[in-house]
């Protein structure tokens, strides 16, 4: 009765309405096989209970076969028959669905049925509630409220599925795994409000090829996903889904995705290829790991309200992955664990700004060595916390903008570029606070290393001190700009190149180093900073030095003369001479070590040779001293000469005549006779001696540089009243002389200067 009904129905193109009747498949088999008056609109069954097993396989069937509501007590069979279009909508299959090589030249429609059993078939060890490996669906797959469950091995089982259509799996429930592996699907995959709960591999679309976009919305996934080697023709969606793997599933031994990942990777997608972007929309939260390495994507975004949840292990893995565009991480996406782009090649902008990040994997938060940025890295008020920024060997086709950023590491690096190079500027301003180091080490900025505003602590409790900013041969081509806010613990600029040093020399911290640092000019970091080039203020700054480097005041008293401050370079230098000496002077034995000083404090009265009037007045003084000597009765009267026969001399004239005497006369004691005229007062002895001049004479005594034979000529006598105090005085003036007047020439010379 109810086959005849059925065929009644499919010849006027009607439902056959079978509310609360039974129908054996093998009824069901023969009208299908009777296709010779059958309507075009197919054979249609409602509220049937098909008992006993429909075997299908290797049917040919030019007009659709639709089920509506019914109910399958045994397997449904249709491997490698040819359908026109196959629907099973609000059914139940207790037995499962066999259709491995099954050919649907329009829709397969399973929507809103309930599907469960547990099907084995000889080519796996594996049994499944759905089989369509090899299938070919012409038109689309469609999966609307379908659930598929009991305790098969997998939901869907669709190894080589062809579907020239698109897949929409839309609200479906699986407990078992859904398996479209090396499938290809000319559409896109849909799977928007899906629940799949396995525990272990939930979906595994591992080298299947997607014609159009793959989009998990309001999924819940309790288990992996296996993308790894896919191909997809437009976009990757994941929205308001959650991805997260309670490892509540049994692992198969079977299974060789089981044992192919990281374990507690959520989304295992290696090589991964999406001509489109890969995007995490509204309220994504992952719990495991999201492997996208190898990958190659038009882009990849995650949009506020996103959260990645993988503590203390990798959270977002693109290691070695080319982006055709960008990375961007938007305001509001907080990262439990590590986002690792090490080796990626991104040809647009890196964007994690106002993001939160913590508990990562190992010591980066951020893992980017090698990674090769073409645009902008933008990270203002990015939130860190227990990691580092590792930019290590990186290169940044432009800016690195951590604006307002708060990065928390105390007790390792906050951010580390070494050997980085950017091809634009360093901008760590606005309210960006590092509790942590900040590692520029050998890197190269084309740009300006901006640091106006920024804040640099690190301070370990009970440890070692360790460097707030360690930027030890770096090379910032367009000038540092160190106008930090704070800094404790103490920075290095050992060996690092710049054109322009603009700072406050008054608000670096306690120690540094700048050993081996060159600039070519001070730059001012506004209109109260004019003191930058205050020598003054730079000498204090270069004796806070953690130690004492010479040629660091050398180069900043270069770029003084350089600019016409010639006072200030000298009075650098001045200072070099002295810190230097204080260095020297706490080494040595006591006696040595007093001598030294005395005579570096000496030198230093005449600023080490950049005070030459230093010296001069006080010869001056000197040469008018021995001028008055001289020239006064109480010197003059004590200087004597004498020429070729003995006569001596006075200023006055003569005292003393040799003259021929009889052989007969009384010789005195002195063997010498009273001149045979009175003398006269003649400063030059009758033409038989030099002239004495008092001012000329001064000169020969005080600068014994230049001789003018006043002094090897005339000479104080000792004999004569206070002859012995002026012999003294003028011996003195011709020591200090000769001391001031070295001075002085050296000086003028240059010979003493390092400028």
């Amino acid at each position: 009765m109810s086959k005849r009904l059925v065929l009644q129905a499919a010849r006027h193109g009607e439902w056959a309405e079978l509310a609360g009747r039974r129908i054996s498949a093998e009824a069901v088999r023969l009208v299908c096989l009777d296709e010779s008056h059958l309507d075009p609109r197919g054979v249609r069954i409602r509220g049937a209970e098909v008992t006993g097993m429909l075997d299908l396989s290797g049917v040919s069937m030019a007009v659709p076969l639709r089920f509506d509501g019914c109910t399958f007590t045994d397997e449904l069979r249709v491997e490698g028959a040819s359908l026109h279009e196959l629907a099973l909508t609000d059914c139940r299959l207790s037995g499962g669905v066999r259709a491995n090589g099954v050919h649907v030249a329009h829709d397969l429609d399973l929507s809103g049925s309930h599907v469960s059993g547990a099907i084995a078939t000889a080519v796996s060890a594996n049994r499944a509630a759905i089989w369509l490996c090899e299938a070919e669906i012409g038109g689309r797959l469609l999966c609307h409220g379908t659930r598929v469950d009991g305790d098969a091995d997998r939901s869907l089982f669709a190894d080589l599925l062809l579907v020239r259509g698109s897949i929409q799996l839309l609200d479906f429930v699986a407990r078992a795994e859904v398996r479209l592996y090396n499938a290809k699907i000319h559409g896109s995959i849909d799977c928007t409000g899906a629940r799949v709960s396995p525990g272990q591999l939930a979906i595994n679309l591992a080298n299947a090829a997607v014609g159009g976009s793959v989009v998990l919305a309001e999924m819940h996934v309790n288990g992996w996903i296996a993308m790894s080697s896919v191909r997809i023709g437009a976009h990757f969606v994941v929205r308001d889904t959650e991805l997260h793997d309670d490892g509540s599933g049994v692992v198969r031994r079977t299974d060789k995705y089981a044992t192919g990942r990281t374990p507690d990777t959520v989304l295992w997608a290696q090589r991964l290829s999406v001509n489109g972007t890969v995007s995490f929309e509204s309220a994504c939260r992952t719990r495991g790991r999201l492997d996208f390495s190898l990958g190659d994507f038009g882009g990849v975004r995650f949009d506020s309200g996103c959260v990645l949840e993988a503590p203390d292990d990798v959270a977002l893995d693109l290691t070695n992955a080319e982006l055709r565009s960008g990375l961007i991480m938007h305001k509001g996406v907080d990262v439990a664990g590590t986002v690792r782009i090490e080796g990626a090649a991104i040809n647009g902008n890196l964007t994690l700004q106002r993001i939160s990040m913590r508990r990562p994997a190992g010591l980066a938060l951020l893992a980017a060595s090698s990674v090769r940025v073409a645009g902008d890295v933008e990270l203002e008020g990015i939130h860190t916390d227990g990691g580092t920024l590792n930019f290590r060997a990186a290169d940044l086709g432009n800016n690195l903008d951590a604006s307002g950023a708060v990065l928390r590491n105390q007790e390792g690096l906050t951010l580390r570029l070494l050997g980085t190079r950017v091809r634009g500027s360093v901008r760590l301003t606005s309210g960006f606070s590092s509790a942590g180091g900040v590692e520029l080490r050998r890197s190269v900025i084309e740009g300006r290393l901006d640091l106006r505003g920024g804040e640099f602590v690190r301070v370990v409790p009970g440890g070692p001190q360790r460097l707030a900013i360690d930027a030890e041969w770096a090379n910032v081509q367009g000038g540092m700009y160190l106008g930090w806010r704070r800094v404790t613990s103490s920075v290095s600029f050992q060996a690092s190149r710049t054109t322009v040093l603009a700072d406050d020399p008054d608000r670096w911290p306690e120690r540094f180093v700048i050993s081996g640092m060159t600039y070519e000019r001070f730059g001012s970091l506004g209109p109260d900073h004019d003191h930058v080039w205050d020598g003054r203020a730079r000498a204090r700054w270069l004796a806070r030095q953690a130690s004492f480097d010479s040629g660091a005041y050398e180069q900043a008293a270069t770029v003084f003369r350089q600019h016409g401050r010639r006072a200030d370079a000298e009075h650098l230098l001045i200072m070099q001479r002295k810190h230097a000496l204080r260095e020297q002077n706490s080494l040595g034995r006591p006696l040595g070590r007093w001598l030294r000083v005395a005579v570096n404090r000496l030198y230093g009265m005449f600023g080490f040779g950049y005070r030459p009037g230093r010296a001069g007045w006080p010869l001056v003084l000197l040469l008018a001293l021995v001028f008055l000597i001289a020239l006064l009765p109480f010197g003059a009267n004590t200087m004597r000469t004498t020429d070729d026969r003995g006569n001596v001399y006075a200023p006055t004239g003569r005292v003393v005549t040799i003259d021929p005497a009889d052989k007969a006369a009384d010789l005195g004691p002195d063997y010498v006779v009273p001149a045979a005229t009175p003398a006269r007062p003649d400063a030059c002895g009758d033409g038989q001696v030099r002239c004495y001049n008092p001012f000329f004479y001064a000169v020969d005594t005080v600068v014994p540089l230049i001789s003018l034979n006043q002094r090897s000529t005339w000479y104080p006598d000792s004999h004569a009243a206070g002859g012995w105090l002026i012999e003294l005085t003028l011996d003195l003036a011709t020591l200090l002389g000769w001391g001031l007047s070295s001075i002085l020439v050296l000086s003028a010379a240059q010979l003493a200067r390092n400028v």
